[in-house]
């Protein structure tokens, strides 16, 4: 039967082949919404344990890519109420690695995050202090971005200590664990 001679018979007589057009129809256009899903509708991994570290998946609003941090928070050793938290971003197109530290708004500002790895022995690196960038809410956030000799430290390290300041002349230090961040870091997109 031509295409012509189908149209030209009444409806009631093409029912039969109508209905399962339609079904087709409906089928090929759902399947392909769902593979044309926004990026918001899209699965963000689980967490995932590396040791001591948590790999952290999440997809900022308004952004098209699933953004992973490797994760780590503690307490200073001598005012618990003082916290620490402490992230691996890797950049895209292998730009680097940006370390974040978040920390209580009750620091002195001026003088950054102070970092060591393996203080407790007797080659420790210091890494010098980051800078504060921005205050928001409750917390502060001091950022760099590392070069790769600087992330091989972390790597290779057992702890690292990360110092901060609540007047001029008292530093305050916490300890991050270091173990499982290699594996961690290499798991990051």
């Amino acid at each position: 039967m031509s295409l012509r001679t189908f149209l030209m018979k009444p409806l009631h007589m093409r029912a039969g082949i109508l209905p399962s057009a339609a079904v087709l129809c409906i089928y090929v256009f759902s399947a392909g919404a769902a593979f044309a899903q926004p990026a918001s509708q899209r699965d963000v991994p689980p967490s995932t344990t590396f040791g001591a570290w948590t790999k952290v998946c999440a997809l900022p609003a308004g952004t098209p890519n699933i953004i992973c941090e490797l994760t780590q928070s503690a307490r200073a050793r001598d005012r618990p109420d003082i916290s620490f938290r402490v992230s691996f971003i890797k950049l895209p197109q292998k730009e680097g690695t940006l370390l974040r530290v978040i920390v209580p708004i009750r620091v002195e500002l001026p003088l950054g995050v102070g970092i060591k790895i393996d203080s407790d022995r007797e080659k420790d690196k210091d890494m010098g202090n980051m800078p504060y960038r921005r205050c928001l809410g409750e917390n502060c956030v001091a950022e760099a971005l590392l070069v790769d000799k600087d992330m091989q430290n972390f790597l290779d390290g057992k702890s690292a200590t990360f110092f901060v300041f609540t007047t001029p002349e008292e530093g305050i230090g916490g300890i991050i664990d270091l173990t499982g961040v290699k594996a961690g870091y290499n798991a990051l997109q």
